[in-house]
């Protein structure tokens, strides 16, 4: 945990010293401070105990380093590896289906 610590790794940090002596099967997550998050849809999701960080400008800090690094890879000339279509459709369609777990696409990208 020093470590994280270190790093500047908050919220990894505050959620590790809250778990140091649980054992592993502790679920009253509503003796935790956790973190807001944000479910897939944007919703802001608030806990019920309340960690003091502030995920929106945690996401604003990371996109922006994002961005630097996708702008440095291309005037580098680096092209991204994408999947093909029919993956990403086959992945809606087993969202859909509401299936659970993966699938294995054998040259399944254009890189």
């Amino acid at each position: 945990m020093k470590l994280l610590e270190e790093k500047g790794a908050y919220l990894a940090n505050s959620l590790a010293i809250q778990f140091k002596n649980k054992d592993w099967y502790f679920d009253d997550f509503n003796a935790l401070e956790l973190p807001d998050f944000f479910l897939s849809n944007g919703d802001l999701v608030k806990a019920y105990n309340r960690l003091d960080f502030d995920s929106e400008q945690h996401l604003d800090d990371k996109l922006g380093i994002v961005v630097g690094l996708e702008k440095a890879l291309k005037e580098l000339g680096v092209t991204r590896q994408h999947l093909y279509p029919s993956v990403y459709h086959d992945w809606l369609n087993r969202i859909k289906l509401g299936e659970i777990g993966g699938g294995y696409y054998p040259y399944a990208s254009n890189g």
